[in-house]
């Protein structure tokens, strides 16, 4: 703490806080193993709440790790550097230093002095924003005399880690001098410089190492991506502690998280921890008790095999640079177990010589609920296109051709159809698929030749090591596109794909009463045919009346012979005029409610109206709700449903709008 108070970091407060006053006290404690102060800003004050509490986290400035590693591939010569205490260079608002005070002595025998902390400090919930945000304005403070080393720092920097590179070891060198003039500019220092070119280590004067961590050594607990810039190639560090003790979900859980594989080199392996923890949930075992010993067996066996990961070796390089030709492969594919999706990218020399490497992949288990393969090919195929969008925006491959290989025939069935026509799950799935991809670049492949199959049922750790469907891809991918497979469409695979396909009712009703147009011979019904409801109502009315006199056989009083006298309607052959029309539009939208309450049956719980309790009084389907009870008229008791976007519908609320001169909803309700 010395240190710090002599390198301005903190400043020993001349006076106690007064009452009122703006004050937190950060609790702190010490870490052996890395001599290191911890501070807690989470602890709670008497007030119950705490610094971190009261602060924002702050929008995320820099990429994820996923596509800064994919990045840190397309270069030749890859370079690390990182900054030195980067939270504690960044000086925070000297009206903010009393929210970072700390009780402290040298020894026990000293009196306690408070200090306050100057800078942005560990264990804050702001603090990785704020001194991010700080190397950033640093970058583009110097944006017009460094272009290129700013965009670097903007966009190959995870939190104090500078992982980028160059095409040419001139041009590392020179970037990584540009960098740290950048930031030297805004009080920070780089350090730790780690490179693949040996002429950059010596310029740099910096220790060269055998490898470089991707992960903070003492988190990679059991599982670690590590760079061995000797060989240039990706590797993994494995720590799996022994197996103590029961064997209980929590304690597998516990392990099988630590695995970390940011950008998917090794899911197949990873997916069998992952499907070990799903059958825990599905077996409904408690957290700690212990699991059986079919669980355990196979947990142990896994866990022990983890040590061969170690031989698992990946080219950094993907082979990238000026004058060659770059295609982007995807595959996927599901089983009962899981899904999953993985990218290829294929670099080609001016020679025709081709290379094909590993790029991403992204692995999901099958949902508990049962879902048939189809679906799950199509949820695979779906996760794909997504992953190829991550990929292309991370390495900036603007312009580029890209193949997508599915080994289901029915998935590429729904993809070329409209989703619309799709039931809700596979139309939501294959819009999504066609608004990231061009479907006329999807082809198929046999199941043999697909590197996604292994995703989709799991590898062990010691049979991932030599395997060169997964590294590599396919054989015929090093090839000219003439030895590709063909796509051969299956026909017996469309009856498969026809059962996502919507399926419209059609059921017999009675023909609408019609009327002739004038115009034209076609004949159009009375409901379509009128531009109001009054008209409707006035036309089925005298249509009641005429019958009703034909019945009677009532000849009314002629003033000339042949001329019949029009007696005014009267209100009752209105109101069946209305209720003819609700049971025509009933009829039409509800007919197997209506069918299934004529029959003394209940209706389906699917249907729009099961809600409202219908029965079917004269005729009419009405609601049966808590006023049947009530001492309401027949019609306020019991209301006619009108089917909602039915032209009689818009009629009725045509003819409210009207009559209450353009009122708004309640008006017109």
């Amino acid at each position: 703490m010395r240190e710090y108070e002599q390198l301005g970091h903190m400043e020993q407060v001349s006076k106690p806080a007064t009452p009122g006053e703006m004050v937190y006290y950060i609790p702190h404690h010490c870490v052996i193993k890395k001599f290191r102060v911890v501070f807690d800003a989470s602890c709670r004050t008497n007030k119950g709440i705490s610094l971190n509490d009261v602060q924002m986290l702050g929008e995320k400035l820099q990429r994820d790790l996923t596509e800064i590693i994919m990045r840190f591939r397309r270069h030749k010569f890859g370079v690390i550097g990182d900054i030195k205490m980067m939270f504690r260079q960044v000086l925070i608002n000297k009206e903010q230093w009393n929210l970072q005070r700390i009780f402290w002595r040298e020894y026990s025998s000293e009196p306690l002095r408070e200090y306050c902390l100057k800078v942005v400090t560990y264990g804050m919930t702001s603090s990785a924003f704020n001194a991010v945000r700080a190397v950033i304005q640093c970058a583009r403070d110097a944006a017009e005399e460094f272009p290129e080393a700013s965009r670097i720092i903007e966009n190959d920097l995870y939190v104090d880690d500078c992982i980028t590179g160059a095409e040419s070891e001139d041009k590392a060198i020179e970037m990584a001098k540009s960098v740290q003039n950048v930031l030297a500019g805004g009080g920070f220092q780089m350090r730790k410089w780690k490179s693949n070119s040996k002429t950059l280590i010596t310029d740099m004067r910096s220790d060269e190492e055998e490898d470089s961590m991707f992960i903070d050594e003492e988190r990679a607990t059991v599982l670690g991506l590590k760079w061995n810039i000797a060989r240039d190639q990706f590797t993994f560090v494995v720590k799996t502690p022994e197996v103590e003790g029961l064997v209980t979900k929590r304690k597998i859980l516990s392990l099988v998280a630590q695995l970390y594989d940011p950008n998917g080199y090794i899911s197949p392996v990873t997916m069998m921890g992952k499907v070990l923890i799903q059958d825990l949930w599905r077996l409904g075992i408690e957290w700690d008790t212990p699991v059986g010993n079919e669980i355990e067996e196979r947990f142990k066996r896994f866990w022990e095999d983890m040590k061969c990961l170690e031989g698992f070796t990946l080219d950094r390089w993907i082979g990238t640079g000026d004058g060659q030709r770059v295609e982007l492969h995807g595959f996927s594919d599901a089983s009962t177990l899981a899904y999953g999706a993985v990218i290829y990218v294929r670099v080609e020399n001016g020679n025709g010589v081709a290379k094909t490497t590993l790029l991403a992949s992204k692995s999901r288990v099958a949902p508990m609920k049962t879902v048939s393969v189809p679906r799950l090919e199509l949820a695979a195929a779906e996760l794909l296109s997504r992953l190829l969008v991550e990929v292309m925006r991370a390495m900036e491959f603007s312009e580029i051709k890209y193949t997508l290989w599915t080994d289901s025939q029915v998935v590429l069935h729904w993809i070329g159809k409209i989703p619309r026509d799709l039931k809700t799950f596979v139309a939501n799935r294959v819009s999504s698929i066609q608004t990231n991809t061009d479907i006329k670049r999807w082809r198929y492949i046999n199941t043999k030749d697909n590197p996604a199959d292994l995703l989709s049922r799991g590898m062990r750790p010691s049979d991932i090591i030599n395997n060169k469907l997964w590294v590599q891809g396919p054989e015929w991918l090093n090839q000219e596109s003439t030895c590709w497979p063909d796509c051969v469409f299956v026909p017996n695979t469309a009856a498969e794909a026809e059962v996502e396909f919507k399926v419209f009712s059609v059921s017999n009703t009675k023909e609408p009463l019609q009327i002739s147009r004038r115009t034209a011979k076609q004949k159009v019904a009375i409901i379509d045919y009128v531009d109001k409801l009054e008209r409707a109502v006035n036309i089925v009315a005298y249509l009641f009346k005429f019958i009703a006199n034909a019945k009677m056989h009532a000849v009314a009083t002629r003033r000339r012979r042949g001329e019949m006298e029009c007696v005014a309607l009267s209100n009752e052959h209105r109101v069946k005029a209305m209720n003819f029309l609700v049971r025509q539009e009933q009829e039409t939208f509800y007919d197997k409610e209506i069918a299934c309450l004529k029959s003394g049956k209940p209706i389906a719980e699917k249907s729009k109206i099961e809600s409202l309790k219908p029965i079917l009084r004269d005729g009419l389907l009405r609601v049966h709700g808590r006023l049947k009870n009530s001492n309401l008229s027949e019609n306020m008791r019991h209301p006619v449903i009108v089917p909602g976007g039915s032209r009689l519908g818009w009629l009725i609320m045509d003819h409210a709008h009207r009559e209450t001169k353009h009122g708004g909803v309640q008006v017109m309700m």
